[in-house]
Formats: structure tokens, sequence, C-alpha cells
């Protein structure tokens, strides 16, 4: 796959191009307009990836080297258009799924929304969560668990209605 094979940058709205612009920005680490295969090696360094030359070499070659914003842009666009959102929102709460039940404990999720990364308050992620759909305990000593597969479902069900 060729960069030059893929979605021009004036078919993206403006968010989506806003973003692409600060992502380019994170990997163009010596700020010259160009992803170069150092640039790859020090971004992935920090963080905290050991990736190997041969790696970085794949990922170059799927692009023309070096890669500038314009062709990071059609690389990316492609990119995000092959992945299936319920797949990539599913391998994402799976993280929190430590006995591969499809349920996650409620408490667990506000926990990491209210204390890490991007800090949500409490309030804030009530909302985020308030439509999870719940999966029915099994006894009434089980904690709240959301059923993440069908919120899953819905989320990007939702994506596809607005047609993202």
């Amino acid at each position: 796959m060729r960069a030059d094979d893929n979605v021009a940058p004036h078919e993206l709205d403006i968010a989506k191009l806003a973003e692409l612009k600060e992502v380019f920005s994170l990997f163009d680490t010596d700020c010259d307009g160009l992803i170069s295969k150092d640039d790859l090696r020090f971004t992935y360094t920090a963080l905290g990836n050991e990736p190997n030359e041969q790696l970085l070499e794949q990922m170059m070659q799927e692009a023309k080297e070096p890669l500038d914003y314009e062709a990071f842009v059609r690389l990316m666009s492609r990119r995000t258009q092959e992945l299936d959102p319920e797949d990539v929102l599913l391998e994402a709460w799976s993280k929190w799924d430590d006995h591969g039940t499809g349920k996650i404990d409620e408490r667990k999720i506000y926990e990491e929304l209210t204390n890490y990364g991007d800090k949500m308050t409490l309030n804030e992620a009530k909302e985020a969560l308030s439509h999870a759909p719940m999966a029915k305990p099994k006894s009434l000593e089980e904690p709240p668990m959301i059923d993440y597969p069908a919120f899953c479902r819905m989320l990007s069900g939702m994506r596809k209605r607005k047609g993202e």
C-alpha cells in the first residue's frame, strides 16, 4: 500500500484533520515537516517501546520516504477506514476484562476514568457511561457490571448512523 493511493486531505472533516495534524506533530520530533525513520524510532522509544530496524523499515515502506503531512493524512485515513470501529472498541474495553467474561466492574471503570489519563470528574464519568448496558448480576453480592460487547455494538452503531 502506498500513501498516494489513499484519501486526499480535502476529503476529511476539519476535526479529523486537526487530530491528524496533532499526531503528525508528535511523530515529527525534529519539526522538519517530515516523519523519518529516526522520528519513528525516537517516538516509539519515548512511548516505552523498543522498535527493531525491520519494523521501522516496514513502516517507512508503506509510504513515501520521508513521510510528509499530506502523505501521512492519506496513509492514516486509509488505515482508519480499514478498521472496524466495533473491533477497535472491543479491543480497548477488553483490557479491563480480567476474566474474559464480556463484563467489567463498573466501579473499576469509574476509578480508571477519574484517576488516570485525562481525568474525568465522577459526574463526567457517570454521564459517559449513562447508556452503557448493564449485565444481569448472578447474585446480590456481585457488583454492577457493564456488558461491554453490547456497549461497543451500541457505540459503533451510533457512528455508522452519523455516517462516520
